[in-house]
């Protein structure tokens, strides 16, 4: 419980702060492009089971050091808010399914993961892992970040962004 009030106060706090996007320049955002992929407990995930929900998707790998402290704070943030309009998804971008898999299980993530098997990349082309996107209820990119900017700005830019966006659609 602790672990998720320190979670999500900064990230309500930085609510009072963040400024909307105007619904124009929301209607030109680019819709982030399709995927299906296989979970790791063996079922699928689509781009199309995120419709109508505020959406962080997330691509790392078990030998990403960023990506290794980055997951611990996705897992926690996708505990804290457990909503229905709310959803992350972590694909793993590695080629070892094993060590994928053997690493989550091991820290024991609750989020929903799945299988890029190293061919997102080229799909998405982003530069460096960990990369999060989030995205609208109509699958619109937000936000991008890439790399693990540490607990705070996590809190603050991250989840902040992602309740912001939640309350302004009126989930929250």
């Amino acid at each position: 419980m602790r672990l998720r009030l320190t979670l999500l106060l900064p990230a309500v706090l930085a609510l009072g702060t963040a400024c909307a996007r105007e619904d124009a320049s929301r209607a030109e955002a680019p819709h982030f492009e399709s995927f299906a992929l296989e979970t790791f407990e063996g079922d699928s995930v689509s781009l199309a089971d995120l419709e109508g929900k505020v959406s962080l998707v997330v691509f790392w790998a078990s030998w990403c050091p960023a990506c290794r402290a980055e997951l611990p704070m996705l897992d926690s943030l996708n505990a804290a808010v457990n909503h229905p309009d709310f959803a992350i998804v972590a694909i793993n971008e590695e080629w070892n399914e094993g060590a994928a898999r053997g690493y989550a299980a091991a820290k024991g993530y609750t989020m929903p993961m799945a299988l890029g098997r190293g061919r997102m990349h080229k799909q998405y082309n982003y530069w460096g892992l960990p990369y999060m996107v989030l995205l609208d209820r109509q699958g619109r990119v937000l936000e991008e970040w890439y790399g693990y900017p540490g607990r705070q700005a996590f809190n603050e830019k991250v989840a902040g962004r992602a309740m912001e966006e939640l309350l302004s659609s009126g989930a929250l």
